[in-house]
């Protein structure tokens, strides 16, 4: 006979066997925020952590070759959020260039919170604070709280 299962319950269950062989995704933000410092602290480039009592909530990243790239390319800018596709559950924002060449590379990207307006401003303060000169055009998906500021 078979069994109906919620798609949550599936969910909750996978999230329990993942935590059960992997560790948590508290350990992995340890990890993650070292990572980002060893890597500014040995080769320069940029990292900002955003915690909420404790708790990883956020970080933004570039590193010394994303900000040369950045430097020479920054006329065209990409930007797209993904959504918690990733081993913290948080939507994750890459910002990509377009070289001379027409080719695409990621110049910055962060986790967020959250997909709501403070969230944006947070990640895209961190990236104004390391251009040298502003974009001529930067593309966007619909995204409404990136478009319109919305909470």
């Amino acid at each position: 006979m078979g069994k109906n299962f919620h798609r949550y319950t599936i969910n909750n269950q996978l999230n329990k066997l993942k935590t059960e062989e992997i560790g948590t995704a508290t350990d992995d933000a340890k990890i993650l925020i070292k990572m980002l410092k060893e890597e500014c602290d040995k080769k320069g480039g940029f990292y900002k952590v955003q915690l909420d009592e404790e708790k990883f909530v956020g970080c933004s990243f570039m590193s010394k070759r994303m900000r040369k790239l950045l430097d020479y390319f920054n006329d065209v800018l990409i930007i797209d959020v993904t959504h918690a596709t990733n081993r913290f559950n948080l939507p994750f924002l890459d910002v990509a260039l377009v070289n001379n060449y027409g080719q695409t590379s990621i110049c910055f990207f962060s986790l967020m919170q959250d997909q709501k307006y403070q969230s944006f401003e947070w990640c895209l303060k961190n990236l104004k604070s390391q251009l040298k000169r502003m974009p001529k055009v930067i593309f966007s998906d619909d995204e409404e709280s990136l478009r319109k500021g919305k909470n």
